[in-house]
C-alpha cells in the first residue's frame, strides 16, 4: 500500500518591544509505512545469549545456523518503516531601528527513523531509533548594522567622491552552530 505522511505545525508569535518579535514555534511530521525490504534468513538477535561457546561456533559458519539453510538473503518488501520528527524553534527578531536588524533561531529537534531490517520475529518499533541526520541543537542568524558614514548619516555626511568612496557600507554578519550527528556504533 502507498506511505502517507503528516505535518503539524503551531507558532505563537509576540511583539516584545517596539521593534522586536519573539515567536515560538512547534513543528511535527512522520511518515509512516515506508517501505522496507528486511531479510527473513537471519537468526534472532538474541539467539544463544550468553553462550560463548555457540556464538563461536555460530560466527565460524553462520550459513548452518539460518533459518533457511539452503537459502542465502531472502528479502521481501513491506509497509514497516516508520519516521518522526519534533522541534521546537525560539524565534527573535529586531526589525531595522537605528541602522541594527538582527535576527536569531535557536531550534531543539529530534528525528526518529524506524525499520524492519534485520527483523524476523520482533516488532519493527523496537529498531526506532536516531536518524543519522538529527541534530538536537541548531543556533542560527544574522545581524546587519548600517554604518553611519556617508550621506544622511552621522559621520562624514557629504556627498561626493568621500560619500562614493566610504558611505552606505553595512556590517553583515551570519552563524550557524550546531549539534553533531549522532554517534552510531556498528560492527
Amino acid at each position: 500500500r502507498d506511505p502517507y505522511s503528516m505535518t503539524w505545525t503551531l507558532a505563537l508569535q509576540y511583539q516584545l518591544l517596539r521593534n522586536t518579535l519573539v515567536e515560538l514555534t512547534y513543528e511535527g511530521s512522520a511518515s509512516v509505512g515506508d517501505i522496507e525490504s528486511p531479510n527473513l534468513n537471519v537468526l534472532p538477535e538474541n539467539y544463544d545469549a550468553g553462550n560463548t561457546a555457540a556464538l563461536t561456533t555460530f560466527n565460524g559458519n553462520a550459513q548452518v545456523y539460518r533459518p533457511y539453510v539452503n537459502f542465502g538473503t531472502i528479502t521481501y518488501m513491506g509497509n514497516i518503516s516508520h519516521s518522526t520528527y519534533h522541534s521546537g524553534t525560539v524565534h527573535v527578531q529586531k526589525r531595522l531601528a537605528h541602522g541594527l536588524l538582527y535576527d536569531s533561531f535557536f531550534t531543539y529537534s529530534k528525528s526518529l527513523d524506524g525499520s524492519g531490517v534485520g527483523v524476523t520475529d520482533l516488532a519493527t518499533n523496537l529498531y526506532k531509533g536516531p536518524s543519522n541526520f538529527d541534530r538536537r541543537f541548531r543556533y542560527a542568524g544574522n545581524f546587519s548594522y548600517n554604518l553611519p558614514f556617508g550621506s544622511g548619516q552621522k559621520f562624514m555626511n557629504v556627498g561626493g567622491p568621500l560619500n562614493a568612496i566610504f558611505g552606505g557600507y553595512n556590517l553583515v554578519w551570519q552563524y550557524d552552530v550546531y549539534s553533531g550527528n549522532p554517534v552510531t556504533p556498528g560492527f
